[in-house]
């Protein structure tokens, strides 16, 4: 399916436990590398057992001719099962939060993906695929329109021997732009934090952060409208010498978590 490798350096010492690790980081927090994103909730987490390779652009093509207009979580669920069911795969809908590593078959995880900016972007939803027999997690959009908050194309990290890659297809008409990105910022980011996995110095890089908030959509539209309603004039009119922009939205966010 992958014939073309964007990313690759050998790591003396990376451990498969140590790859997902690392790569659950971005998978559970996509806006630690793209401050374009507030975060990421979320849909479902499923346990498969299947037959065969993955070909993660089908399976897309599959799930949306089963999606409904609005995309709503019980249809995309819904519409995972129905793909499995017509490819031969039992499913398991997991817990949020399980440990991708270890699971026989392997796994698939909806989330979707939350914009700082709702009045420039919308909400999208990435399926990304765990593959424990080849070490690998598979991402794609489920939108097919062009955006600026994550590749449109499937992509994926995996580590072979000692060695972290991260790959795509070929295409004639190849998105520079989210190569290098992927290049650039996600590969080097993986690589800072396996590295420091491997030397024990941020053991809680995995831990998903605004934990304490139940509904993360709901505080992520509740910031988007305070801010705009209330964060733009307050900016300004700020009166002191500081970045107003520091203090007001720090103010705005903590509002945000009262109501």
């Amino acid at each position: 399916m992958f014939d073309h490798t964007l990313a690759t350096q050998p790591i003396p010492g990376v451990t498969p436990e140590v790859f997902y690790r690392a790569a659950n980081i971005y998978l559970q927090k996509p806006h630690v590398v793209n401050r374009k994103l507030f975060g990421a909730s979320t849909l479902a987490t499923f346990r498969v057992w299947r037959g065969g390779p993955v070909d993660v652009d089908e399976f897309v093509d599959r799930l949306r001719e089963r999606l409904s207009a609005g995309g709503e979580d019980n249809g995309i669920e819904k519409g995972v099962r129905e793909v499995c069911d017509d490819l031969g795969w039992e499913v398991e809908l997991l817990p949020e939060g399980v440990d991708l590593n270890g699971f026989e078959g392997g796994c698939l995880v909806l989330k979707r993906l939350l914009p700082r900016n709702l009045n420039v972007f919308k909400p999208l939803e990435v399926l990304a695929i765990v593959d424990p027999e080849l070490k690998r997690i598979t991402f794609r959009c489920l939108q097919d329109e062009e955006n600026n908050l994550t590749p449109k194309f499937s992509f994926a990290v995996q580590l072979v021997e000692e060695t972290l890659s991260i790959i795509c297809k070929s295409t004639p008409t190849p998105d520079e732009k989210s190569s290098i990105w992927l290049k650039e910022v996600l590969f080097r980011r993986l690589l800072k934090w396996i590295d420091n996995l491997i030397q024990k110095t941020d053991q809680k890089g995995e831990q998903i952060s605004l934990g304490l908030i139940n509904d993360l959509e709901e505080y992520n539209r509740l910031y988007g409208e305070l801010k705009t309603k209330y964060g733009t004039e307050m900016v300004r009119i700020w009166p002191e010498s500081t970045d107003p922009r520091k203090f007001v939205y720090e103010d705005v966010a903590i509002a945000t978590y009262l109501l």
